[in-house]
Parts: structure tokens; C-alpha cells; sequence
């Protein structure tokens, strides 16, 4: 569930296409079409937004370059994924 998990929220966080959420899953080494990635975003994409509470920001400096840090909490205070990346100016 975790593959499908980071698929949905890439999917639905980033301005990312069903290709661009397989070329990523496909860097960690994830076979994936970009027709299941679709799949997974309609089937699951309603439940994985309700199991969110919010979505923490911070940002944060790493080797003198800004980072933007976001990290998922769920409806029992709990953290999920973390991700980092350069903020979009």
C-alpha cells in the first residue's frame, strides 16, 4: 500500500500527469504504467484524502539552500511521509 500511497499523494499534491508519477516511481526502481497510476488516483485518491488531518509546511535551510518540508498527519496526530524539495519561486 505504501507504493500506491506515494502514487495517489504525488498524483494529487504536485502538479504532476499519471506519466510524470510513473517516471518518479520508476527512479525508485517501481514498475508502473501510467494507466494503473490513473487507476489508483480514482479508486483510492477519496480515501487517502480523508485519512489526512492536514499537511505541516516548514521551511527549512539544508547546505545553504531553502527547502520547503512538508509531512502528512493523519486523524490521530500521527506523521507520514516526509518530503522535501526547493521551493517554486
Amino acid at each position: 500500500m505504501p507504493i500506491i500511497g506515494d502514487a495517489v499523494w504525488l498524483s494529487h499534491r504536485f502538479p504532476l500527469s499519471d506519466r510524470d508519477v510513473q517516471e518518479s516511481l520508476h527512479g525508485r526502481a517501481i514498475d508502473v504504467s501510467h494507466e494503473m497510476v490513473h487507476e489508483w488516483c480514482v479508486k483510492f485518491g477519496s480515501l487517502f484524502a480523508q485519512q489526512l488531518r492536514h499537511l505541516d509546511e516548514v521551511c527549512t535551510t539544508v547546505d545553504g539552500v531553502r527547502h520547503l518540508l512538508w509531512r502528512a498527519v493523519d486523524e490521530h496526530g500521527f506523521a507520514g511521509n516526509l518530503n522535501s524539495m526547493p521551493p517554486r519561486y
